[in-house]
């Protein structure tokens, strides 16, 4: 029963925002959206000051670019983690080897990523003729 609420609510709230799309559809000036929906598009990103004539290289590299941050934050938090179990290891010599292991990974992961950058790189600098 509690699983089959779950359910209902879900759907009504995931309908909820196509009742709301009629009246803003009436307000705008120029109504041939169904026959142009790019028309559409322009209409809605106006108010935003958003630009849609993005080139899809520039989006490419931006999404590389936040791939790139993401992994850089990944080896900074593996580089810590390893250097505590360093530190901490109290003469362990099972933690010393796992965390020199972890931090071999963790170079060896980013020289991988760093060289998988540069031919990405350098494939989308020559498909775009840069």
């Amino acid at each position: 029963m509690k699983k089959y609420l779950y359910n209902i609510l879900f759907l009504s709230l995931s309908l909820l925002p196509t009742f709301f799309a009629g009246p803003l559809l009436a307000q705008t000036e120029n109504r041939n959206f169904i026959n142009n929906p790019r028309l559409f598009l322009d209409e809605t990103q106006k108010p935003t000051g958003l630009s849609s004539n993005k080139d899809a290289v520039l989006v490419a590299i931006q999404v590389i670019q936040v791939g790139l941050g993401l992994v850089g934050f990944i080896f900074f938090c593996l580089m810590v983690y390893a250097g505590f179990m360093w530190m901490l290891d109290r003469g362990n010599e099972d933690r010393a080897v796992t965390a020199k292991a972890t931090f071999t990974a963790a170079v060896s992961g980013v020289i991988v990523i760093v060289a998988a950058y540069a031919v990405s790189l350098f494939i989308t600098n020559f498909v775009s003729g840069r």
